[in-house]
């Protein structure tokens, strides 16, 4: 649906009322600018389930649809988000799936992601939990690309208490270490004496470069844009950075030496 200036609907289109698609979780424009990727929520009971559709903004029409539904006993829930990824052509969507659980009065729910293609052909789906168990919960609902070539997905789950969840995969859906609980130092691969922490950070970090001269310090957010940089041109221990300023959220730190790109890491702003 699109507005013009004083609020007048000029456009709008609907999904085909036999696909029972009953909610907007997310729209990704495509690069063209004339065409979108379009996640819904579909309901034919008593399966729920996401169904994606390309649609050609120029021409008003949907060129092709995309949808997974599992058998009778699992089904996506409400929620999600849509992302181009790291390769052409490809794009990947996140959600939460409810399944049985250990017993027939259980139930369960896993994190879901999938990636497909600009045409609509699935290059494979994968489905996370944090831990197996009786009633526990693990909901998807938003994913960034990262500098790396990963992706982050940001959800909650609930078994022994309720947290937030992060998870972090490679272009194959396996899932990649981050630390998001430990708060003790730890060293910075590839660089000898450098030492940075805490990762998780609140308001400050605290940078060990020992003997190391010349070094450029960048936090990057998740769309790529750098938003604050320390240079130390001398040998420096415990040298404190304020990042106060920061959102709370996932970010990249990379470090570099006299021009020369070293390493980069996740760091996360509390």
């Amino acid at each position: 649906m699109w507005h013009n200036p004083l609020g007048k609907i000029i456009h709008e289109i609907l999904t085909p009322s036999a696909d029972y698609a009953f909610n907007t979780d997310d729209i990704q424009v495509l690069d063209n600018g004339q065409e979108v990727m379009w996640l819904t929520t579909s309901d034919i009971y008593p399966k729920f389930f996401h169904t994606v559709y390309k649609y050609n903004i120029a021409e008003r029409k949907i060129t092709w649809k995309y949808e997974l539904r599992d058998r009778i006993d699992r089904h996506a829930t409400g929620g999600g988000e849509i992302i181009k990824g790291h390769n052409t052509n490809e794009y990947l969507y996140c959600t939460t799936v409810d399944g049985l659980g250990a017993t027939n009065d259980s139930i369960f729910n896993m994190g879901r992601v999938v990636k497909i293609t600009g045409d609509g052909k699935k290059v494979w789906h994968k489905d996370y939990i944090h831990t197996a168990g009786h009633l526990t919960f693990h909901h998807f609902y938003t994913m960034i690309s990262t500098l790396d070539s990963s992706y982050l997905i940001g959800g909650y789950k609930h078994d022994e208490g309720i947290n937030s969840w992060l998870v972090k995969i490679d272009e194959n859906g396996n899932i990649v270490h981050i630390d998001t609980t430990s708060a003790a130092t730890e060293p910075i691969r590839d660089i000898p004496e450098i030492t940075i922490y805490p990762n998780p950070a609140h308001d400050y970090i605290i940078i060990n470069q020992g003997e190391q001269t010349d070094m450029t310090y960048s936090i990057y957010d998740m769309n790529g844009k750098q938003v604050m940089v320390q240079k130390l041109d001398r040998a420096h221990l415990n040298i404190v950075w304020d990042i106060s300023d920061l959102a709370n959220g996932a970010y990249v730190l990379s470090i570099s030496q006299k021009g020369k790109q070293w390493v980069s890491r996740p760091l996360i702003k509390q």
